[in-house]
């Protein structure tokens, strides 16, 4: 039988949003995060949203009151300010936090965050040896023009000031990569 629902997709990433908002301004969040080492920086939450992420946070939560002091050796205020973020936002962190946010993450278990950091290892992984080979293949193609126009301009072009001057011009030619940069070229009477 068919079902008359509808599901609005973006619910749930304005519901968050919303959320988020509400955090960045201090309203209408339920505990407040401080970490043993660091007790000077506190971070706004809402405990529902912590929970739903987090497993280990779902268990410590309802020990505490509104005052939920971590200690938890693995979290820094940079690392939990990025998870936060993620928790609320999906933003990934910056790669120089990679390692901290992987190692709280998988303490914490938040698994799609786990999941979208392997995810985008194994992606960039994968360009990067692309680009290799893509670089590699390039070079390859680039020499093989670099002789095609040398024994060109040294088979039609009779002196050396001659050659300097196509030299020139194919280095300010787009259609030619500029890897005959610095070359000697041998010219023979």
């Amino acid at each position: 039988m068919p079902s008359d629902s509808v599901t609005n997709l973006s619910h749930g990433f304005t519901l968050l949003k919303e959320l988020n908002s509400q955090r960045g301004m201090g309203q209408f969040c339920d505990c407040v995060l401080q970490l043993r080492t660091h007790p000077g920086r506190l971070f706004l939450a809402h405990k529902s949203v912590l929970a739903a992420f987090s497993p280990v946070l779902a268990s410590l939560l309802p020990r505490h009151g509104a005052l939920v002091d971590l200690n938890l050796p693995y979290l820094t205020p940079e690392t939990l300010d990025v998870l936060l973020d993620y928790i609320y936002t999906g933003a990934l962190p910056p790669r120089s936090q990679e390692e901290a946010v992987l190692s709280a993450a998988f303490h914490l278990q938040l698994e799609q965050l786990q999941q979208a950091l392997g995810w985008r290892r194994k992606v960039l992984t994968e360009v990067t040896y692309a680009d290799a080979e893509c670089n590699q293949i390039l070079t390859v193609i680039q020499c093989n023009q670099k002789k095609h126009w040398m024994s060109l301009a040294l088979s039609v072009i009779p002196n050396e000031r001659e050659l300097t001057g196509f030299y020139l011009s194919l280095q300010t030619t787009d259609q030619v990569m500029p890897c005959f940069a610095g070359m000697k070229i041998p010219i023979s009477d």
